[in-house]
């Protein structure tokens, strides 16, 4: 039984400096094979597996992300007879370097007996995925269900992890716990001890702010035009990594506009990554402020929620939210779906 994970680049949103490619080691209960772009992670199946029994595979790292294989024994019953099958993922275990990212995979399935016949025709399947957090139940990338090896050929499964993404960019490699604090940002009497080069890679604002021909770059004291010291002080909680996510909903929605105007783009993805993540708004809530302020990722997913059920489409009907949502392509992109055109 194996998955294979293949990688052309780093997958994600960096956040301080670049990944690097390390070869995984076989091991005792499961063995890897490394080619140029791909992890190709081997592990047997226990035909004694029992009903809620989970396999999990020795960790290999590549291309930078530590990845796992768990595949779960479970039952259920029809109308007829008992079904015993395997829940097969793939868990990617993030690092401190990698936020924010989703995947494309084309998954390849095919039933093969141990003489090598193949019963089955091989399949391909497109997969579409949201690593939203590092939490284990939000990191999982969920293949198939296969039925239990006890009554089952062996089965082998390939899994192609596409990165090609121009919206994904490189994070600058700086360390901002080792960077040291050269400029005061001033905010209504209010003082940010801040790192000029940190916040220069981070923002094409605070690079002109400091390095340009302006007289703020060569004093100690910056006054900033902000509004608010609590929301930026936030801000540059976000900036640093200190915290990788709001405070709150409100925060979040306040923080927007304040990221846009200083050109904080790692903050943005922070905001985005934590507003993919909660339920402590809805859906519609959430689709308003991605398109508000330019959130892909976070408009894509929610695109997709309405396409794959209708629920939400007749919970969308009824929202307060609807009343604002754009005339033109989104309602008639909504249309199409709920009259089951192509989306």
């Amino acid at each position: 039984f194996f998955a294979v994970v293949s990688s052309s680049q780093r997958v994600g949103r960096m956040t301080d400096s670049p990944s690097t490619k390390r070869k995984s080691e076989p091991t005792s209960d499961g063995s890897v094979k490394k080619r140029k772009d791909a992890l190709t992670i081997m592990m047997p199946i226990d035909p004694s597996l029992q009903d809620g029994e989970k396999l999990i595979s020795p960790a290999h790292t590549f291309d930078g992300l530590i990845w796992r294989l768990h595949v779960k024994s479970f039952s259920y019953k029809d109308i007829d007879r008992k079904h015993s099958e395997l829940a097969v993922s793939v868990y990617c275990e993030g690092d401190e370097l990698s936020e924010m990212w989703r995947t494309f995979a084309d998954i390849h399935m095919s039933y093969t007996q141990k003489d090598g016949v193949l019963p089955f025709a091989k399949k391909k399947y497109k997969w579409f995925n949201w690593f939203a957090s590092w939490e284990e139940e939000r990191n999982k990338f969920v293949l198939m269900r296969i039925p239990n090896p006890m009554k089952a050929p062996t089965t082998s499964i390939s899994v192609t992890i596409d990165t090609n993404n121009d919206s994904f960019a490189r994070r600058p490699i700086i360390d901002p716990k080792s960077s040291i604090n050269d400029v005061v940002l001033v905010l209504e009497q209010k003082e940010f001890p801040v790192n000029k080069q940190f916040l220069a890679a981070q923002s094409s604002y605070f690079n002109s702010l400091f390095y340009d021909d302006f007289k703020e770059s060569t004093q100690e004291g910056i006054e900033i035009k902000a509004t608010d010291p609590e929301i930026f002080g936030e801000l540059m909680t976000m900036a640093y990594g200190q915290s990788k996510e709001p405070t709150t909903v409100e925060n979040a929605t306040r923080c927007l506009p304040m990221a846009d105007m200083f050109d904080l783009q790692i903050v943005k993805d922070r905001i985005e990554n934590f507003l993919i993540s909660t339920k402590l708004i809805s859906i519609h809530r959430k689709f308003l402020i991605a398109e508000e302020h330019k959130l892909k990722i976070l408009k894509d997913k929610i695109l997709f929620l309405y396409k794959t059920d209708k629920k939400n489409l007749r919970e969308l009907r009824q929202s307060e939210e609807f009343a604002n949502f754009p005339d033109s392509l989104v309602k008639n992109f909504l249309f199409g779906i709920a009259c089951g055109l192509p989306g």
